[in-house]
């Protein structure tokens, strides 16, 4: 069995290289998702950054919980759907 270290590595390798399948064999089948909601907002097309935060929770090398949180603000002003302060 590899360490949490060694699955995270793997996981971000797959990731580099376009291998989503590779990437979501880090997580368990059972896991809880712990994140925000972000709908009404149409697509732009738009590149956009998008800093945040992901907290991964293991048992062994799989994760089974995962605490995401992104400047959610920050991209409503980069999408147009609220105003930037002046």
């Amino acid at each position: 069995m590899s360490t949490a270290q060694e699955a995270l590595s793997a996981a971000y390798q797959s990731w580099n290289a376009g291998d989503l399948n590779g990437y979501l064999s880090l997580y368990d089948e059972g896991i809880a998702l712990h994140m925000d909601a972000f709908t009404g907002v149409p697509a732009t097309g738009a590149d956009i950054a998008l800093p945040g935060i992901t907290i991964l929770h293991f048992r062994g090398d799989r994760v089974v919980e995962r605490f995401s949180q992104a400047d959610m603000l920050g991209l409503l002003v980069q999408v147009g759907a609220v105003p930037a302060l002046a």
